[in-house]
């Protein structure tokens, strides 16, 4: 008999006997929560969830940055004084603070009338645009250290997404 208290991930860990979970792309934020729910044998290959929740918050990954020492475009929150300003100074991009696959990613004109900050847009950031040839980096770490990278850029564009890339 299926345990009611068990979700789907859980079952299928169970009934396959699974050992290793390896998320593949954005569902890593969910997938990491069975860390804390799967028997010790089996190893789930994520961040634990809390960390990963607070990276993905595109201004909580930018004030992560700075801490760091790393450089970030200037981030801000779409309404205030500051985006007003960044948005002058020239083009911009909104974008949800937590989003995923470039979802709700609008870029605007230097100078151009940003929306304000209401509904649906309380929970949007104003980035610095910056312009040049893009690229993606997939790097997996152990213990701090990166164990190995990628870096690719999109070849075949939806909106600002690669569905088809290039080493």
């Amino acid at each position: 008999p299926k345990d009611p208290a068990k979700d789907c991930y859980e079952l299928i860990i169970a009934d396959e006997s699974v050992e290793l979970v390896v998320p593949v792309s954005e569902e890593i934020l969910y997938v990491a929560a069975l860390r804390e729910r799967v028997p010790e044998s089996v190893r789930v290959f994520a961040m634990p969830q809390g960390d990963l929740l607070s990276l993905h918050d595109k201004a909580g990954f930018v004030a992560f940055t700075q801490v760091h020492g790393l450089s970030a475009p200037e981030t801000c929150n779409l309404g205030s004084h500051e985006a007003y300003a960044l948005g002058q100074a020239g083009p911009v991009i909104i974008k949800p603070r937590h989003s995923c696959a470039g979802g709700g990613v609008v870029k605007f004109a230097q100078g151009a009338n940003l929306p304000e900050n209401v509904e649906p847009y309380a929970a949007m950031i104003v980035q610095r645009c910056i312009s040049g040839a893009e690229y993606s980096v997939c790097a997996l770490a152990h213990d701090g250290c990166v164990q190995i990278s990628a870096i690719y850029r999109g070849a075949i564009m939806s909106g600002s997404v690669a569905v088809s890339f290039e080493r």
